[in-house]
């Protein structure tokens, strides 16, 4: 039975990511002739910049998941925490949430972390990056000169919410992680989580939120000269549609409603279809950039064992 929901699950999931792709493909196609006709004109250095600032934004979390992976457990092997971080950050390019999570847990389970501490940093690592980005998002709302100010609303009520509970609970995260664990007949966590904490962790997480801002921008610069938003809507759109994609991660569909969302927000300056091929292609520059740093991790892994392996081999010889 349990195989046989398996299969259900993963065909549901193909599905609608097969039906979310064809949704795509007949927005770009209905509009082919307008996409064709747009003044593109590559800029490879504005590429180039906009690839730097991803990675850059992308180092910043990983600074913060290592800084909490250390206090929750003691584990500072930078170059194991390299390799693990960045592959799994990989695997949040495919649909749902599942290969991500699973990815993470399974490699740092070969590391003897502890599975509750790894559940409990995915979560905090989600729920404070999301965190990050709402008050980023808020604090340039003077400064916006065309953001639809619907989406306002929702956002500040989320981000109202998740403060307040951080500020005035911050044990509530490990509470409900052991909640968890009791329903699961696991070992609860025994540590404590100080609101300092917290509060560093988002003010780092601030700075990916402006990298990845900036990313944006010159990715959109380096596909030709036209009216694209100015720098501070642009760093306003970015993380309108990180937002959605943080929330869509867990739906099957989750690719279209980040591409979607960017390309609606994005008509205020060029036709929706355009905005659509503009966001596909920041996705495809993300994924090769983070597969790079993917195969990077790999080869630093590769070419570290067999030094400490000659490391331990000449100690021993010294013996």
């Amino acid at each position: 039975m349990r195989i046989l929901k398996g299969k259900f699950s993963k065909l549901i999931t193909f599905l609608v990511f097969g039906i979310v792709i064809v949704i795509l493909g007949f927005f770009l196609y209905r509009e082919r002739q307008e996409i064709l006709s747009f003044p593109w004109k590559i800029k490879l250095i504005n590429l180039l910049a906009a690839s730097f600032f991803h990675s850059v934004a992308l180092g910043v979390t990983f600074i913060v998941w290592s800084m909490m992976l250390h206090r929750f457990s003691g584990f500072n092997k930078h170059w194991d925490n390299f390799k693990i971080y960045y592959l799994s950050s990989l695997a949040k390019r495919v649909p749902t949430s599942l290969p991500y999570i699973g990815s993470r847990i399974s490699l740092y389970a070969e590391k003897k972390v502890p599975l509750p501490i790894i559940i409990n940093c995915i979560a905090l690592e989600n729920i404070l990056f999301t965190i990050s980005g709402i008050i980023f998002f808020l604090s340039l709302l003077p400064f916006y000169s065309n953001i639809d100010k619907k989406i306002v609303a929702p956002i500040s009520i989320i981000g109202i919410i998740l403060i307040a509970i951080s500020l005035t609970r911050p044990h509530i995260f490990l509470e409900v992680t052991n909640w968890i664990l009791q329903k699961l007949r696991r070992d609860e966590i025994r540590f404590t989580i100080k609101r300092k904490d917290l509060l560093l962790w988002i003010g780092v997480y601030s700075f990916s939120w402006i990298f990845a801002g900036i990313s944006f921008h010159f990715l959109l610069t380096s596909l030709g000269e036209f009216n694209y938003p100015p720098f501070v809507d642009t760093l306003g759109i970015s993380s309108v549609f990180t937002l959605v994609g943080l929330i869509s991660m867990v739906f099957p569909g989750g690719f279209g409603m980040k591409e979607i969302t960017a390309g609606m927000m994005l008509t205020s300056w060029i036709p929706f279809s355009t905005g659509l091929v503009i966001t596909i292609a920041n996705r495809v520059m993300q994924t090769i950039d983070d597969l790079l740093w993917s195969l990077l991790a790999l080869l630093v892994s590769f070419i570290r064992k067999p030094i400490i392996k000659n490391y331990i081999s000449d100690v021993d010889n010294t013996k």
